[in-house]
């Protein structure tokens, strides 16, 4: 995998330059993005322009691609905003509540289009061979409003629906309840207007140089509330024969930012999206190794390090875009990023072959972009904070417990969670499935039978504590729970106390075709806290427990009580290789993983240890964000 690096276009200087590339060449850096943002004004100096070309020939020569990347100038809102003020009357994204988000401007103004195309142009002209815009190449996802309802909006979504639109209509309408016309103008609205500021930047970029490829790194956004086509953007973006390249997300940083996730849903996310692109075969695909907001008082490397490593593993990536430099500070100023990544270098790469061949194993997470045109949305919800949470990778709630995944095959069994029940072919659920609460409504809605005789509500419920087979937990929630009228032969495996009623959490059923199934009622993808209703021990256990009883077969590897152990499986014809990536800040003690059945031989990567039956048993402890890797023989 290669590995593509941003940096201040001008941090490189007359005193620093060698020093920068004997870095550059340690890493192993394969392309350098420079990162050239214009002012508040949209304008650079000549002398800015002259800098970007001088130090990009600089790399060139010295044998490193160079990219040249922007912002989109759409806007990114919120902390990123960096007290922008309004210096154009361009018009500035409305939501549809009628907000405007000061700086932030609408690509259908073509005065704002025709502002930025000149300065693409301009950047084009230094030489660079490829631009790309930065992730605010985007509608929604800015100070968690849902955009755009300006004038030229509302103008488009009317010819798209044949009738006048207010943003009144798009407010009441358009994020509620089912399917309907003001959902689809807007849908379609949103992403047209991408779609045209693409073309016009393309244009542009033509009238300078046709060979000089454009690309874009994509937000959440694109996928779903701005029902952009993606794939097809960026290939209209690289122009006529170059090779299209994409940014996909993740990021290391999210881990904590905001205290909203585990290390697992930044790995699940990245794959999730990956897998909507598997068969654009004519793209280069980049991994967001963010560390963002720098420097390591704020976001260690060794999150960056783990990110890298379980990536390699999984072997999908063509490059990871590693955000190993503090580009707003001087290169001096923080080299701890580069330092850990060169010395992280000769085991990525050893990781990274160690995982050649074989075929990803675990359980198969079913995941779909562009589900909103078809979504329910249900009473309650603010549709600022769920429309902006989606597409939601809830493979993390199986990683999360230490499960491992897949989203290349059938898997062992399917897990199928949220709207994604909606789009999910039925074969997937061939011999039963994994559920959550949303997903079990919508699969009866369907006509499959998961236990449920009548749906009664999907509603916020309170509680203090959560009843297991094995035990009680204390601990206080309130959750959208699935509460039904189920059938009498349910297995309860756990439940909580609302307003003196029992409410279940998590049962098991099979129906009348054989068909097996573990549902939790919970909506997983309001989980987004880290909640304890989404992972603990007795959790854990009843997922593991579940993918065996539902598949009669063994998950490949497990580990127990060991928080955030993500576990990475790949099958070949006579073994079972394994990744053990510790991605939480307690080390694995005494690690023991269990395996589908008894090996004769085992090679290890980086470690040491032996099987014991069916399990591998480790020499050493694993510390905080490090890992293992082995390989067991038949």
């Amino acid at each position: 995998m290669k590995t593509s690096v941003p940096m201040n276009y001008n941090i490189i200087t007359q005193q620093n330059k060698y020093t920068v590339l004997d870095y550059l060449k340690k890493g192993e850096i394969d392309r350098v993005f420079l990162v050239f943002m214009a002012n508040e004004k949209l304008y650079a100096e000549e002398k800015e322009f002259e800098i970007l070309k001088e130090n990009s020939d600089f790399l060139t020569s010295n044998n490193i691609e160079t990219t040249c990347w922007t912002n989109a100038y759409i806007g990114h809102g919120g902390v990123l905003s960096h007290d922008v003020k309004q210096t154009f009357n361009f018009t500035e994204i409305t939501s549809i509540k009628g907000e405007t988000i000061s700086g932030n401007y609408c690509p259908l103004d073509p005065d704002f289009v025709k502002t930025t195309c000149k300065l693409y142009k301009r950047i084009a002209q230094t030489g660079v061979k490829t631009l790309v815009l930065d992730d605010d190449f985007r509608m929604s996802q800015r100070d968690g409003k849902i955009n755009c309802c300006c004038k030229y909006h509302l103008n488009l979504m009317s010819d798209i629906a044949g009738e006048t639109i207010t943003r009144e209509h798009i407010e009441k309408y358009a994020f509620t309840g089912k399917p309907n016309k003001y959902r689809n103008a807007w849908i379609k609205a949103q992403g047209e207007g991408l779609k045209r500021y693409a073309q016009a930047i393309r244009r542009a970029i033509d009238e300078v140089n046709p060979k000089t490829r454009v690309a874009f790194c994509s937000a959440g956004s694109p996928w779903y509330l701005d029902g952009a086509d993606v794939l097809g953007i960026s290939r209209l973006m690289a122009g006529e024969g170059n090779k299209p390249i994409l940014r996909l997300l993740g990021a290391p940083y999210t881990y904590h930012y905001g205290e909203c996730r585990s290390f697992s849903k930044v790995i699940d996310q990245e794959r999730m999206f990956y897998s909507f692109c598997k068969d654009a075969n004519d793209i280069e695909f980049l991994s967001e190794g963010d560390t963002y907001p720098r420097p390591r008082y704020r976001c260690p490397a060794t999150w960056t390090e783990i990110f890298d490593a379980i990536l390699r593993a999984d072997g999908k990536y063509d490059c990871i875009l590693k955000y190993i430099s503090d580009y707003s500070t001087p290169f001096e100023y923080e080299t701890g990023y580069f330092n850990s990544h060169i010395k992280a270098l000769p085991m990525l790469k050893k990781v990274e072959e160690f995982f050649k061949g074989g075929e990803i194993e675990g359980v198969r997470v079913y995941s779909y972009p562009h589900n909103l045109k078809d979504t329910e949305v249900l009473e309650n919800y603010t549709p600022e904070v769920y429309m902006n949470a989606l597409p939601y990778a809830h493979g993390d709630f199986l990683s999360g417990n230490n499960v491992p995944t897949t989203y290349d095959n059938d898997g062992i069994t399917a897990f199928i969670a949220g709207e994604h029940a909606r789009h999910v072919d039925l074969s997937a659920i061939k011999n039963g499935a994994i559920l959550d609460g949303n997903g079990a409504k919508i699969l009866t809605e369907r006509g499959v039978d998961v236990g449920i005789n009548k749906i009664l509500k999907c509603d916020y419920v309170s509680f203090n504590s959560e009843n297991y087979q094995q035990g009680k937990l204390l601990y206080t929630g309130n959750f959208r729970i699935l509460q039904a009228n189920f059938n009498k032969n349910i297995e309860i495996l756990s439940y909580v106390n609302h307003d003196g009623k029992d409410v279940i959490t998590a049962y098991r059923y099979t129906n009348n075709e054989g068909k097996k199934f573990l549902v939790f009622t919970f909506f997983t993808e309001e989980l987004l806290a880290k909640s304890v209703l989404k992972a603990n021990y007795y959790r854990e256990e009843q997922i593991i427990n579940g993918v065996e009883w539902i598949s009669d077969k063994k998950l490949p590897a497990k580990i127990r009580k060991n928080p955030d152990t993500y576990l990475l499986c790949k099958r070949t014809i006579n073994s079972l290789k394994v990744g053990v990536f510790n991605c939480y800040p307690d080390e694995i003690i005494n690690p023991e993983i269990i395996l589908d059945k008894e090996y004769s031989e085992i090679k290890f990567l980086n470690s040491s240890g032996k099987i014991v039956n069916d399990k591998v048993v480790l020499d050493n402890d694993i510390p905080p964000f490090k890992y293992v890797c082995f390989e067991v023989f038949d």
